[in-house]
């Protein structure tokens, strides 16, 4: 189980703050900074708080109490526990990654049944703990850790001191405040005192005279009291009418308050007590079947005590299941012994053969990489190859120098064939207007068949245009004379319309065609160049034409003289190339001689021949090698073997000789016992399981009484039996109030006969004067009772005298006084008893722990403790024999515990602990919390303490509580969170 994460709602002086739990955790903070609070938020979530605890860390600023942390358990996973101060008292709500919600009882079972009491004494610890373990004498400071050692805490320690304690109270050999010595000095008085009265006698005669006066003058007064007694009697009888009448209206008024009904069940307490006396044998069955069941649990569990833990069997099995494959590694290993001789003989003999300065140590050390034999044969090739290169890069340099004379001097007679600029720039006129004038004759051509054809069309549209305007004029002359003879009005307009429209037309016709024929019979410029011939045009594109290309040809040769200069400039690097490689097969040479010595006295050439012979001999040696590996395999089972049977057998203290197999016999019979004890157990564990069947047969017939008894709640209209038995308490108080009505009623008849009582408070005398003449009857009562009283002390002195003198009764009185403080004797005498045998319980108890449990937690205590000190001292040991805690240093002394400082002792304490926990975690696995506990240790202390709990957090959740830097500076597995870094929220 480990904590994960925690969010506080409100807690002390944190609100809404949030902390996250590594496996190792150091919460770092000054004084007052808020480590205590977290510490105690801790536990509040892990087991609650009581009302007044919880107030004591409500925030200031207000706010509720309360905060999630989130666990995570090897068992369900991660899981939220969540508190509350406004609910449910503070109670647990648990919440699983499923959506399950559960209460306090499952936090419990999670737990596994550890309180806060369990926790703080087992997995927390601090420097008050410290403190409390200083602050005794030295000679209680080995007990006190041993008691830690058993229980976790000095509870163990305080109960003995408790028993002690209350011993010396009942008695001490030669004390006198003890009560049984005290006691014992009354029996000694009781008994000089019976002796003094055999000697005490006084004159009878003179007593007896005085009796009689004494008896006379009794007599006298009480006549006299009688008469006053008589007296009050009226008065109060008076008196009593009052109350009684108040009685009467208070039970008539109690009456009205239960009503007239109170269902419950006829004889409902004896009918509920008969079930409980018919369930009670039953429970008592169900009690002797849980008895038998403890009994059979505890044989089983002496059973189990005697069976040896399961990795010890299955330690022994696997031992003897090893037998046989021990005896063949024997033989094998005599058989690899003879073939490792052989190979190294074959060895030798080739390296002699060799002759290279090798030695069969050289082997160990001699590895051929992967390709090192190509390298071997590059080497060999690289090196002619580099002079090669080198001769013909040389021979193309030369063969580019000389093109390059070439080219420049191409260039220089191209450069004296080109036409000057100004030569070339008036052929390219000349050229340019003749084609020009040839342009324009061409655009002439085609204008004038333009204007033929134009002429033919503007006709077709001109006798187009003059039909359109004749016929729209006739029509319009139609329509006019039929409107006019028709005096239609209508068509008169509509024959305007159409001389108007027929008019528009035909001007807009004619002006269309006059901007066209405008256009068409435009003028051409006259053309006043002069006309050159075709032979002039002609040597003039040739001269052009010849120009360009000796232009060209001399850009070609300026491009190839920039890459012969290209070309030149490549063979250059090419060349420093070579150089380059030839220095570097120099220095792969110088490698392989520093990698393999033995080559500086072999010919280069001869390398490769050489490499498959050194292949050969070291794929020998490697073979060698092996064998050599199997060998010590085999030597380190054999030995292994031996030993785990050895250290078996010494760990079990068995009695056995040194040789292997009367071991191994050993274990092979401790296995046959151990599946006799096994047997054993399965029959106890049927015997529970019948057990366990009665039980459930029990528990379904109580069921049924249990069943009866909810019948009789329900006809009570009730929940619970205490509901039911204080609804049988109200229906007798009621039937007590009628009776005491009644009683009342008849009291009051009996002071008032015939009903008078019920006129008394009209007729009566007031309160007041009945009672000042009660209290003065009274007060004379008084006096004569305390007359009387003198009278009769006096009487019964003179009578007690006269009676030990005439029966010696009074002697018998502190014969029996005597008696009694003899019985009170041994009264005292049987709890001393008790408490001796409580304490004798209690060491048999810790002896039996002892047994159990104190070799575990003193071997780890030694481990840790060895490891706090720097390995000065290497063992623990327990107090024995009235002797205390011992540690041995590495020189073999011992020393007491209150022989160590100050900060030796708190080491010894934190180790104890942290062994505590340990053992205690194999069946809990919860978080150590330490607060710190580390006041007294020195920087080197505090290191070793911290390597520690890093080692520690790797296998149980570590969460340190320090205000010291200096802890923190050690740590490197451990997560660091400082208090004083982190905001408030």
């Amino acid at each position: 189980m480990k904590f994960t994460k925690a969010y506080i709602y409100g807690f002390g002086k944190w609100i809404n703050f949030e902390i996250s739990f590594s496996d190792g955790i150091c919460i770092y903070g000054e004084n007052e900074s808020g480590k205590s609070t977290i510490y105690y938020f801790i536990l509040f979530m892990l087991f609650g708080l009581p009302p007044k605890q919880r107030e004591f860390y409500r925030p200031k600023s207000g706010g509720q109490i309360g905060g999630r942390l989130t666990i995570a358990d090897e068992e369900v996973g991660i899981f939220t526990i969540e508190r509350l101060d406004s609910l449910r008292n503070g109670a647990a709500s648990c919440y699983t990654p499923d959506g399950m919600e559960y209460d306090e009882d499952w936090l419990k079972k999670r737990l596994k049944g550890t309180t806060l009491e369990t926790y703080q004494s087992i997995f927390s610890f601090s420097a008050m703990d410290l403190n409390k373990i200083t602050n005794m004498k030295e000679s209680d400071l080995g007990e006190v850790l041993l008691g830690i050692g058993l229980t976790g805490s000095t509870e163990i320690h305080h109960l003995e001191k408790k028993l002690d304690n209350k011993l010396a109270e009942l008695f001490k050999p030669y004390g006198k405040k003890p009560m049984i010595n005290r006691q014992l000095d009354t029996l000694d008085k009781q008994f000089a005192s019976l002796q003094g009265y055999k000697k005490n006698e006084t004159t009878y005669r003179e007593k007896k005279m005085n009796e009689s006066q004494l008896e006379d003058r009794l007599c006298e007064l009480k006549n006299e009291l009688q008469e006053e007694k008589i007296k009050l009697l009226n008065i109060e009888k008076n008196i009593q009418a009052l109350p009684l009448i108040g009685e009467y209206i208070r039970y008539q008024s109690n009456l009205e308050k239960y009503g007239q009904n109170l269902d419950f069940p006829e004889h409902g307490e004896t009918r509920i007590e008969n079930i409980k006396s018919n369930l009670l044998p039953l429970q008592s069955e169900l009690a002797v079947l849980k008895g038998n069941a403890k009994k059979y649990q505890e044989k089983l569990e002496r059973l189990q005590n005697k069976l040896a833990n399961q990795k010890l069997y299955e330690a022994a099995q696997t031992l003897v299941k090893l037998k046989h494959e021990f005896l063949d590694n024997k033989k094998e290993l005599e058989r690899t012994e003879n073939i490792i001789d052989s190979k190294k003989m074959e060895i030798e003999m080739e390296l002699n053969r060799l002759n290279v300065d090798l030695h069969f140590e050289h082997l160990y050390k001699m590895n051929f990489p992967f390709r090192i034999e190509q390298t071997w044969l590059q080497i060999k090739r690289d090196e002619g190859n580099v002079a090669l290169e080198k001769e013909r890069i040389q021979a193309e340099v030369q063969q580019l120098k000389q093109e390059r004379n070439y080219l420049y001097n191409q260039l220089e007679e191209l450069e004296e064939q080109i036409l000057p600029d100004e030569k070339v720039f008036e052929l390219n006129e000349k050229i340019n207007r003749f084609h020009k004038h040839h342009a324009v004759r061409n655009l002439q051509n085609e204008a004038v068949q333009k204007q033929q054809n134009w002429r033919k069309r503007r006709e077709k549209k001109e006798k187009d245009m003059n039909v359109f305007f004749i016929s729209c004029l006739v029509i319009a002359v139609v329509f006019s004379m039929v409107g006019l003879f028709t005096d239609i009005r209508i068509l008169l307009d509509i024959s305007f319309l159409l001389l108007l429209f027929g008019v528009g037309q035909w001007m807009w016709g004619r002006k269309s065609l006059k901007e066209m024929e405008m256009v068409i019979q435009s003028d051409f410029e006259s053309d006043t160049f002069h006309t050159l011939s075709k032979d002039d045009i002609q040597d003039a594109e040739i001269q052009i034409s010849d120009h360009h290309k000796r232009v060209s040809e001399m850009e070609n040769i300026k491009e190839q003289l920039k890459s012969n200069d290209m070309k030149r400039l490549n063979y250059r690097d090419k060349m420093k190339v070579v150089e380059d490689r030839y220095e570097s097969i120099q220095q792969q040479i110088k490698e392989q001689y520093q990698f393999y010595p033995f080559l500086k006295h072999v010919d280069i050439s001869y390398w490769p021949e050489l490499f498959h012979a050194l292949k050969q001999l070291v794929s020998q040696f490697k073979e060698y090698m092996k064998v050599l590996e199997d060998k010590e395999i085999l030597l380190e089972k054999v030995i292994r073997f031996q030993s785990e049977v050895n250290e078996f057998v010494k760990e079990q203290n068995w009695e056995t000789g040194d040789l292997i197999e009367q071991q191994l016999k050993a274990i092979e019979s401790f296995i046959r016992k151990q599946q006799e004890i096994t047997q054993q157990i399965e029959q106890y564990t049927d015997l529970l399981k019948e057990n366990s069947k009665e039980q459930d047969e029990l528990l379904l017939r109580i069921g049924t009484y249990e069943s009866e008894i909810r019948n009789l709640l329900e006809l009570a209209q009730v929940e619970s039996e205490e509901l039911f038995y204080q609804k049988a308490n109200q229906v007798n108080e009621k039937k007590q109030n009628e009776e005491a009505l009644d009683n009342t009623f008849a009291q009051l008849e009996r002071l008032f006969p015939n009903s008078q009582w019920k006129a008394f408070v009209e007729k009566a005398q007031s309160e007041s004067e009945l009672e000042w003449m009660r209290n003065d009857t009274a007060n004379k009562i008084e006096d004569l009772q305390q007359e009387i009283s003198k009278t009769q002390k006096e009487l019964v002195t003179v009578q007690a005298q006269l009676e030990t003198m005439e029966s010696s009764e009074e002697y018998s009185n502190n014969l029996h006084q005597f008696e009694m403080e003899q019985e009170q004797l041994n009264k005292l005498a049987r709890e001393w008893a008790i408490i001796k045998t409580a304490k004798e319980l209690l060491n048999e108890t810790k002896r039996a722990y002892k047994e159990k449990h104190l070799y575990q937690v003193m071997e780890a205590t030694s481990y840790y403790f060895s490891r706090l000190t720097g390995y000065k001292y290497k063992s623990v040991y327990a107090p024995m024999d009235h002797r205390s805690f011992q540690v041995e240093a590495n020189n073999g002394l011992r020393y007491e515990v209150n022989e160590l400082s100050k900060g030796t002792i708190d080491q010894l304490y934190v180790s104890l602990r942290l062994a505590i926990g340990k053992t205690m975690s194999e069946s809990n696995h919860l978080p150590f919390i330490l607060d710190d506990a580390f006041l007294h240790f020195d920087s080197l202390r505090i290191k070793q303490v911290i390597n520690l709990l890093e080692e520690i957090s790797k296998t149980y959740q570590v969460i340190l509580f320090t205000c010291r830097k200096e802890i923190t500076l050690d740590m490197d597995q451990i997560e660091i969170i400082s208090l004083k870094a982190t905001a408030f929220k």
